[in-house]
């Protein structure tokens, strides 16, 4: 088997890992909540989960068919790629945690549920939207792994344009709910990213 084909079964496997795990939250989630799925009310959310679907398809050529996507390989050093695959393995656990701190909670980006509680124990502690942050470290994962720019690209450019058109107004929505103790809990946690001081 040559070192290219253990990259794409690679991908597969981490690809199918994440989607898994999203399937069996999800799924755990509406067996709590019939209302799982309520709209936003914007074409946001339709933008981002349409557009979410399609930036899987060049990943799936890239497994199934990496000749249609040889026009976007890059010469990345075949070290950087197997770097890409232990950060798989680390974005696995962290969704994972991420989703188990979530329980209940779990929604729909921007969707307050009626009984929401907020969280702020495991990830949470320490990072406001660490499901933004791992899914922006699957983007890199998958980049690294294929080594191909385009899927990079398109995966960056659909989580930077999700993060800036929705954080603002899920944390407004999350101010709205519960006021101080969401300011306070803004005030000692970084957005992405655990706060140095």
């Amino acid at each position: 088997m040559n070192t290219e084909m253990i990259f794409r079964i690679a991908l597969a496997v981490v690809g199918t890992v994440y989607f898994g795990i999203r399937v069996y939250y999800t799924r755990k989630t509406l067996q709590w909540d019939k209302n799982f799925f309520r709209p936003r009310g914007d074409l946001r959310q339709l933008v981002f989960v349409t557009v979410g679907f399609l930036i899987i398809a060049p990943v799936v050529i890239y497994i199934f068919a990496p000749q249609q996507m040889a026009w976007a390989a890059l010469p990345l050093p075949v070290g950087w790629r197997w770097f890409g695959i232990g950060l798989g393995l680390v974005g696995i656990f962290l969704l994972l945690w991420v989703h188990h701190t979530l329980g209940k909670n779990f929604s729909v980006p921007g969707v307050m549920k009626e009984k929401q509680s907020l969280v702020t124990a495991g990830p949470y502690k320490w990072v406001r939207h660490p499901m933004y942050t791992v899914i922006f470290l699957v983007t890199v994962v998958y980049f690294l792994i294929s080594a191909n720019w385009f899927i990079g690209l398109v995966w960056i450019g659909w989580i930077v344009g999700t993060v800036v058109s929705m954080v603002r107004d899920e944390e407004a929505v999350l101010i709205a709910k519960f006021g101080d103790e969401y300011r306070a809990y803004i005030r000692r946690t970084g957005r992405f990213l655990p706060r140095a001081f």
